[in-house]
This record gives structure tokens, C-alpha cells and sequence, in this order.
């Protein structure tokens, strides 16, 4: 879903203080919570470190699941 004007108004104040919006968790925090992400508009994910780790802790079966698919058909 593309941000309205003001939704990025508001990213775009919070980012020159050093901050950024979660969007899985919707807390303020610090840059250094967020990964990497060269792709992106701040370059750093939009999900924080501690919500990613979570996602990967509540999927680890189906992200397995995955991951052995992609080994069986990518040998």
C-alpha cells in the first residue's frame, strides 16, 4: 500500500531525528533496530530487528518447509 503525503511527511520528520516507524509493531525506535535494507527508501527494513526475529520464531516450520522445497528443486 502506497503512504499518503502526510503518512511520509511524518517518515520522512521521524528519519532526520534518527528514527523510524516499525510496520508490524507501529513503535517509534532507533535506527540501529532495523536491518539493512539497500532496496528501501531509508535503507532499512520496514520491520524491526526484534519483529523479524519473532516472524522467523512463530513461521520456523513453513520457512523450513520452504527452504527444503527450494533445496530439492535447485540441486
Amino acid at each position: 500500500m502506497t503512504p499518503t503525503k502526510e503518512e511520509r511527511r511524518v517518515s520522512d520528520e521521524l528519519f532526520k531525528q534518527g528514527l523510524k516507524k516499525c510496520s508490524k509493531c507501529d513503535e517509534i525506535k532507533i535506527l540501529e533496530a532495523f536491518d539493512l535494507c539497500s532496496n528501501s527508501i531509508y535503507g532499512v527494513r520496514h520491520k524491526c530487528k526484534e519483529c523479524r526475529r519473532l516472524s522467523r520464531i512463530v513461521n520456523r516450520e513453513k520457512i523450513s518447509e520452504r527452504n527444503k522445497r527450494y533445496r530439492e528443486n535447485n540441486k
